[in-house]
């Protein structure tokens, strides 16, 4: 397995889920709001975009608040820990805090003429421009040994023994994993502790007493999927993507968290996945500049990691391969989804399970729509990305086992 800094993966919420949505003949909007349920709107909350339960009454359950601006439950999370990009697969957990409203600078103490040998503080009449300064209860220094157990018991379920314990992992593994545990009590080089946000906000400590009361076995999609210590964990993949479906308990996603994308939306609007589409995620987010999908081993042998959104913002959920298992009379084609480079360098077409065309429109502003539903590219003999040494994609088709079809100068690529 590829290890890269795995902070950085940590982006796809697997404590309050994240929305994971299917992006089929060039159309990324169809899953976005199939996975919400009645009661619940698709919104993005502080990065993270989920279905959301409604309070127009106001209320909301234990551990979320409601959001009167936008009438939905969220998540409570440290206001003290909104600048932290590598938290976002927690945000109740912080790790580069870099403020803290209630121990600033200290600069009141700091140059008191009266106190400059502390032979004048024995009773601290001296220190009159600062009297809130000698009982701090939120000192950096001093910080409540109760938050910081439940900080350590919060950052070794999800960054400790629960991978370190069930895994056989390598050194650099061991070592990455530990340094991601660190930051998440200490909040790193520029950050505020766990515990020292813990004790600023109350509705963060709040939080962290309801993260606790999980166990190993929920929180193995950060590790199986996430991480994507597959092999390492003895990870289950899921077995059933791409089915029909109407619920999410119809998904088996193995040690990832299986749903539906819905063949309609909570709108009554059709998605686009005729008879419902069994996914599964996370599935993990590559460090330098992802590709749309690749093959990700938590996935599993059938299955394809596809990453949509912005950088920084991204989601990554698993799709059905073509073959067999692609219901191809329901809707569904074999689709190019991205390109792939093998062992000995031969690059080739990376191809799906998804839904099927309906015209050219579908399959971007170049490709066109066969008979099959099936989006094909032109046969281009450009190298790729304009860069010399690169294959073209008419040289991109035939390594794929495809051929260039069509009249001179629009040809367009039929895979087998």
């Amino acid at each position: 397995m590829k290890i890269v800094n795995l902070s950085s993966l940590l982006r796809s919420g697997i404590i309050f889920g994240a929305l994971i949505a299917f992006a089929g003949c060039g159309d990324d909007s169809g899953g976005k709001t199939s996975k919400c349920g009645a009661g619940t709107v698709f919104a993005s909350v502080g990065g993270v975009t989920d279905c959301y339960d409604t309070c127009a009454d106001g209320v909301c359950g234990v551990g979320a608040r409601c959001d009167t601006a936008n009438s939905i439950c969220i998540p409570i999370v440290s206001t003290n820990n909104t600048a932290s990009p590598n938290n976002t697969t927690n945000p109740n957990i912080p790790t580069n805090n870099t403020s803290n409203p209630n121990n600033t600078t200290g600069t009141n103490n700091t140059t008191n003429p009266n106190n400059t040998t502390g032979t004048n503080n024995t009773t601290g009449t001296n220190n009159t421009t600062n009297p809130n300064n000698t009982t701090n209860t939120n000192n950096t220094t001093n910080p409540d040994p109760q938050l910081v157990a439940l900080c350590a018991q919060a950052c070794d379920l999800f960054y400790g023994s629960c991978i370190t314990d069930n895994c056989t992992l390598t050194p650099d593994i061991v070592q990455a994993v530990n340094d991601i545990e660190s930051n998440c009590l200490t909040g790193g080089a520029n950050g505020t502790s766990c515990a020292e946000d813990a004790a600023a906000d109350p509705e963060f400590r709040s939080a962290l007493e309801q993260l606790v009361t999980q166990t190993c076995d929920d929180v193995k999609p950060l590790r199986c999927g996430d991480f994507g210590l597959t092999t390492e964990c003895g990870c289950a993949t899921p077995s059933n993507l791409g089915s029909a479906c109407t619920t999410n308990t119809q998904c088996n996603g193995g040690d990832l968290d299986g749903f539906c994308i819905k063949a309609l939306d909570q709108d009554g609007n059709p998605t686009g996945f005729t008879g419902g589409y069994c996914s599964a995620n996370p599935c993990p987010i590559p460090e330098q500049e992802p590709p749309t999908t690749y093959r990700s081993s938590a996935c599993g042998a059938n299955g394809v990691c596809r990453v949509i959104g912005t950088v920084g913002d991204e989601f990554a959920y698993c799709a059905s391969t073509c073959g067999p298992s692609c219901r191809y009379n329901d809707g569904y084609a074999c689709q190019i989804m991205d390109l792939e480079v093998s062992p000995a360098n031969e690059v080739t077409f990376l191809t799906g399970c998804a839904p099927e065309c309906t015209s050219n429109a579908d399959c971007g502003t170049t490709g066109r729509c066969n008979t099959s539903g099936a989006c094909e590219l032109p046969c281009s003999t450009t190298p790729i990305g304009g860069t010399q040494g690169n294959p073209s994609l008419a040289d991109v088709c035939v390594s794929t086992g495809g051929t260039c079809q069509g009249t001179a100068g629009s040809q367009f690529c039929v895979l087998p």
